[in-house]
């Protein structure tokens, strides 16, 4: 029936069905669009499946997370690459700065140091009348002088000699200067310098008469010297110094053992503390480290000063600081 005359018309042929089917398809479209929306898109580049960004809401700026923790900005690329260099440089100087340190005991044989016998002999046995003479070289095995004793007793004792590379440099007319040159250009780490007085030294610490006077001499140390450079290295030479003087001491004590036997008989020729230490070793200490304490602080604080510095610039240019002059920035 028309609308004009009050009858209703009947619907077209097929009306319902097409109705129905643009009902299925609208709502077919709708879950398509749904999923489509929720599934991650292809990248065009390398083909590979990313998620939507609106998906990472609390990195966005403004976010909660992103305005109270810090861990969000530290998470970058730039920044892997500066933790793994400034991490590099870190190992390579704990690396330089801890080996010299480490075991240092067992490459102390490989260390250089040298002896250097100067001792000419008893060149003053001739002022003391006959029978102190005849008691020197009876002490001194037929006047063998101190020095030489010494010198083979150091070289000719393994317990001794391994302890470092000892060289020997006797013979080879070097003076005190010389020694003090080789020590400086750093040929060794130290030398031990017996000077050529050392046997006359030693006759002066015997109870021997002089001729004409019916008296012994005044006694004279008896002292060898030990050159080394300490501002070569503190840590270096601290060690080797330790090895030298125990050597040294070893057979100062050796020496006073062997006097003692052979004055067994007659004990007052010699002062009873001569027995216990003949001879000394002097410290002849090159360019000698004096303000090493102060030193090493001034360069732990200025490394430490360094360190702040370059995370102080980093954090400040990668956005680690949200807030400048109370207001909140954004990298």
């Amino acid at each position: 029936m028309s609308a004009h005359d009050g009858r209703i018309s009947p619907l077209p042929p097929h009306s319902s069905e097409e109705s129905s089917e643009r009902s299925f398809n609208a709502v077919t479209n709708v879950s398509d669009a749904k999923v489509a929306s929720s599934a991650p898109t292809a990248n065009s580049n390398d083909g590979t499946a990313t998620p939507k960004a609106e998906e990472s809401t609390h990195l966005a700026h403004g976010s909660w997370w992103h305005t109270h923790y810090i861990f969000p900005h530290i998470i970058s690329k730039p920044l892997f690459v500066l933790y793994i260099v400034t991490g590099l440089i870190i190992a390579i100087y704990a690396l330089c700065y801890l080996h010299a340190t480490w075991d240092p005991m067992s490459h102390l044989p490989n260390v250089p140091v040298a002896i250097c016998n100067d001792d000419v002999g008893y060149q003053a046995l001739g002022d003391y009348d006959p029978p102190s003479q005849a008691v020197a070289k009876a002490l001194t095995n037929g006047g063998t002088p101190v020095g030489q004793s010494i010198t083979s007793g150091l070289l000719n004792t393994p317990a001794l000699r391994n302890r470092l590379a000892w060289n020997d440099l006797s013979g080879q007319k070097l003076t005190h200067e010389d020694i003090i040159s080789l020590v400086d250009h750093g040929d060794y780490w130290g030398v031990v310098y017996i000077p050529a007085n050392f046997s006359d030294n030693f006759l002066t610490n015997l109870r021997l008469n002089v001729s004409g006077t019916g008296a012994p001499r005044a006694a004279v140390p008896l002292s060898a010297e030990y050159i080394f450079d300490q501002g070569r290295s503190l840590t270096v030479s601290n060690y080797v110094s330790g090895v030298v003087t125990a050597s040294m001491s070893a057979l100062s004590q050796q020496f006073g053992m062997k006097l003692l036997n052979a004055t067994e008989s007659n004990p007052n020729i010699v002062k009873p503390v001569f027995y216990m230490s003949p001879f000394s070793l002097a410290s002849g200490k090159r360019h000698a480290v004096l303000t090493f304490g102060a030193n090493l602080v001034t360069y732990i604080v200025l490394l430490l000063m360094w360190l702040g510095a370059m995370l102080s610039v980093t954090g400040e240019r990668q956005g680690l600081f949200p807030y400048r002059n109370g207001k909140e920035t954004h990298p």
